[in-house]
């Protein structure tokens, strides 16, 4: 029965890991690689046992040391794919043609600082299940710093824009005072309507 239970198991953790999308085929075939041992180490220790209890316990430890396999491809995985949306979220962040340098290094700084916190939390899970998890949070935590990075750039350019657009007006010289006022409200009330634009974006 110990025997049935792990030999069960073996392809459908092969078929888990072959599922990982950010894993190289040479990662996936090493993975697999150490599930077979592993579950060929199992039987030959159910192999041995002498009692019903001695092959539980084999089997328990062979069910855990291919979970175990299973469970670090799933966290390699997710680290792969937390590098990946941090490396592109910094692209966008670098991209971004309003802020200054030291607002794209913030930014980048808290790219970063999102990444730690998602690898320790893919590092404390116990199942792929809760790795997935953790690296889907990771990736969020991460566009959000995109996003408003995005937004506060979006604001920059809308501010300029608006500056442009009063010293345009101001220097018409057929306007009265109240008509450049007038217009130049309009103007204020064009930024704030595109602010509201930009934060109900999210």
């Amino acid at each position: 029965m110990q025997i049935r239970l792990l030999t069960k198991q073996q392809p459908m953790l092969r078929k888990a890991i072959e599922a990982q999308p950010n894993l190289s085929a040479d990662e996936k075939k090493a993975a697999q690689a150490e599930v077979d041992a592993a579950v060929t180490a199992a039987k030959g220790e159910i192999a041995k046992a002498t009692d019903p209890a001695q092959a539980q316990v084999a089997e328990d430890a062979g069910k855990k040391a291919i979970a175990d396999v299973a469970l670090v491809a799933a966290q390699a995985d997710a680290d792969k794919a937390i590098d990946q949306a941090a490396a592109d979220a910094k692209k966008a962040i670098e991209a971004q043609p309003n802020l200054s340098a030291d607002e794209k290094k913030a930014a980048q700084a808290e790219v970063d600082a999102a990444v730690t916190a998602a690898k320790g939390e893919i590092a404390k899970a116990t199942d792929p299940a809760q790795a997935q998890a953790a690296e889907d949070a990771g990736k969020k935590a991460i566009a959000d710093v995109a996003l408003a990075a995005a937004k506060a750039d979006a604001d920059k350019a809308i501010d300029q824009a608006a500056a442009d657009a009063k010293k345009t007006i101001e220097a018409q010289p057929n306007l009265s005072a109240d008509e450049k006022k007038a217009a130049q409200a309009e103007v204020d009330a064009a930024v704030t309507a595109a602010r509201g634009e930009n934060c109900e974006s999210n």
